[in-house]
C-alpha cells in the first residue's frame, strides 16, 4: 500500500470515518542512456510504490535489476492505455500509489501517458512529476544560442503535407525547434528540409557513443545517405532569428554605391532599388 512521505500527501477520503487516502500517481524521468542519470527520490520512490506502470517491462525491468528494485511492473503503452485506464483508475481510487515511467526520459512528452493523467485530473486523483532525465532539455543545452526560444513538436508527421506544415513552422519559428525522429525516416525528413536549413542533431546522448551532429540539412542528408542510421534522435531546426534587421537607408545605399561607380550610375541604381527619383541623390551629393 502506499506509504506516508514527503511526495505522497494525504487527500482526505469521502468515507464516512473521515479517514485520509494517498491517491497518487507519480510520473518518473528513467535515465535516456547512461543507468546513473536517475535521482534518489526517483529510486526511492520506485522502492516505494505498489505498482510501477512501463512502456516496456522488459526494458524497465533492466534498471530495476541495476538498482535491487523489486516492485511489481505492469505493462501500459499506446497499444492498450484505452484498455487498462479503468483498472489503474480503480487501483489509484483504492489507495494505491502508483508509478508511470516511459523507457527513457520523461513519461507523456511524446509517450504514453497522456490519456491516464487526463483522466486522474478529472478523478481529481493527485498527481505528482519528479524531474529528471529529458532529451528534449539535453539537446537544448548542447545547441549554443543566444536567442532563448524553443519550441518541442514531438515526432514528425507520418503525412507528408503535415511534415511540410511542421518544416515550415519550424523554419519560420523565431528560435529552435526540436523534433524526435526514428533511424527509419531520418534520410526522407531531411530530403523536406531546405538545403541551407541549418540543423543540429543527437543521437544517443549519454551513451559512450554520443554523437553531436551540426551542419546544412544537404550535408548531413549526405552523412547519413553514406552510413546506415541506427536509434531514436533528437532533430533540431533552427529557425529564423528574432532580432530587429536594420536595413540601410536610400542616401546610405547610394554612398555606399559612390565608392564602386560614377555618381549618374550610383544615382540610377539607388533609384531602382529603392523606388526613389535619382535626382533627389544629385541633390544630396551637390549639397
Amino acid at each position: 500500500m502506499a506509504k506516508a512521505g514527503d511526495c505522497n500527501s494525504p487527500i482526505p477520503g469521502s468515507n464516512p470515518g473521515g479517514a485520509f487516502f494517498y491517491l497518487m500517481l507519480t510520473i518518473i524521468p528513467t535515465p535516456i542512456g547512461n543507468l546513473e542519470d536517475i535521482t534518489l527520490r526517483a529510486l526511492r520512490t520506485l522502492k516505494e510504490v505498489d505498482l510501477i506502470l512501463a512502456e516496456d517491462t522488459r526494458h524497465t525491468k533492466k534498471l530495476l535489476i541495476h538498482y535491487q528494485i523489486s516492485t511489481q511492473l505492469s505493462s501500459y503503452h499506446k497499444f492498450n492505455e484505452k484498455k487498462e485506464l479503468n483498472k489503474i483508475l480503480s487501483l489509484l481510487k483504492n489507495n494505491h500509489h502508483i508509478a508511470l515511467v516511459s523507457d527513457a526520459g520523461t513519461p507523456v512528452l511524446s509517450d504514453p501517458g497522456c490519456l491516464l493523467v487526463k483522466e486522474a485530473i478529472k478523478k481529481e486523483i493527485k498527481i505528482t512529476s519528479l524531474p529528471g532525465a529529458s532529451a528534449i532539455t539535453t539537446s537544448i543545452s548542447l545547441v549554443p544560442s543566444d536567442n532563448p526560444n524553443f519550441q518541442f513538436l514531438g515526432f514528425f508527421s507520418k503525412k507528408k503535407n503535415e511534415r511540410k506544415q511542421q518544416i515550415d513552422a519550424a523554419i519560420n519559428y523565431p528560435g529552435l525547434t526540436l523534433f524526435f525522429v526514428t533511424k527509419y525516416n531520418i534520410l526522407k525528413v531531411l530530403k523536406e528540409i531546405p538545403d541551407s536549413c541549418f540543423l543540429s542533431i543527437f543521437r544517443e546522448l549519454t551513451k559512450i557513443h554520443e554523437e553531436k551532429l551540426h551542419s546544412t540539412a544537404k550535408e548531413l542528408r549526405e552523412n547519413f545517405s553514406e552510413r546506415e542510421p541506427r536509434g531514436e534522435m533528437t532533430l533540431v531546426i533552427h529557425g529564423e532569428r528574432s532580432e530587429e534587421i536594420n536595413y540601410l537607408s536610400p542616401s546610405e545605399i547610394f554612398s555606399l554605391l559612390l565608392e564602386y561607380l560614377p555618381k549618374s550610375s550610383a544615382a540610377k541604381v539607388t533609384s531602382k532599388i529603392t523606388n526613389s527619383n535619382k535626382k533627389n541623390f544629385y541633390l544630396t551629393s551637390a549639397s
